[in-house]
């Protein structure tokens, strides 16, 4: 009975847990894309920046930016195999990709 319990237990936090960072690359996932839209309109980095500084959306490091680009413009290949990366983090899923697959898609 308490080992049933346990595993009940075990396995909701198993799925809140695979539900907070699913969540959270669904968030950074729809970060990258909407700025990466904002990039193919504004080409000029320094003026790019600034438009995203004015707006409230320099989010993290310039690093974290460009993952979440990287991120969305990847995502079709990406979302095949994504779901075995424990991070929901940009800059960790593209280095779990680089380390874990060393895929096709340009990093």
């Amino acid at each position: 009975m308490l080992i049933e319990q346990a595993k009940r237990a075990a396995e909701a936090v198993r799925a809140a847990d695979k539900a907070a960072v699913e969540g959270r690359r669904e968030a950074n996932l729809a970060y990258g894309k909407a700025i990466r839209a904002l990039r193919q309109r504004e080409s000029n980095k320094k003026r790019f920046n600034a438009l995203l500084k004015e707006h409230g959306l320099e989010l993290g490091t310039p690093g974290f930016r460009s993952d979440a680009m990287w991120m969305a413009e990847n995502w079709a290949d990406l979302q095949l195999t994504v779901s075995h990366c424990s991070s929901a983090h940009p800059t960790n899923i593209r280095s779990w990709w680089r380390e874990r697959l060393g895929g096709g898609l340009v990093a």
